[in-house]
């Protein structure tokens, strides 16, 4: 295994695209919830939007990755935590993430295509669904679900 692939689908990455959909959506504060499936819409946005190409490569089963990635999410967002580049704020809608004043100086160091192509498709989710209440998120993504899980019955058949 080389240097660049023990990074990738790590813990390290999940935080720095956590980081940069933080970032670029705004001032709004991120659940978990929320952010996992931004997460996904980051990554595999041509799932949601014809018109805008995503990040990764369209692979079978790639839904699975909301449920097997959580632990690393979640480890990648306290990293982030602990290095005070993302906020935790405690309210009464639950816990909910934000940047700190150290965040956009962060982001701006980094330079790279990836990086590039990460904020250009996380600034296309702010626009089109950065108002989209998580409710209706979530049936968008059971939607994706249930249509992904069909093609994969017919091409069976």
């Amino acid at each position: 295994m080389n240097k660049l692939e023990r990074y990738i689908d790590s813990e390290i990455e999940y935080g720095l695209r956590a980081l940069i959909l933080i970032s670029e959506l705004g001032d709004s504060d991120l659940s978990f919830e929320k952010l996992l499936i931004y997460d996904y819409m980051l990554t595999n946005f041509n799932d949601f939007d014809n018109s805008f190409a995503s990040v990764n490569p369209d692979t079978s089963y790639r839904f699975s990755k909301l449920v097997v990635k959580r632990q690393a999410y979640k480890d990648g967002l306290n990293y982030c935590v602990i290095k005070n580049l993302i906020d935790i704020n405690f309210t009464s809608k639950g816990v909910l993430y934000t940047t700190t004043s150290l965040t956009p100086i962060f982001i701006s160091h980094m330079d790279t295509p990836y990086i590039d192509k990460l904020k250009q498709c996380a600034n296309h989710i702010h626009d089109v669904f950065g108002s989209t209440e998580f409710e209706e998120l979530q049936k968008i993504i059971e939607e994706k679900i249930l249509k992904h899980g069909i093609s994969f019955r017919a091409i069976k058949d």
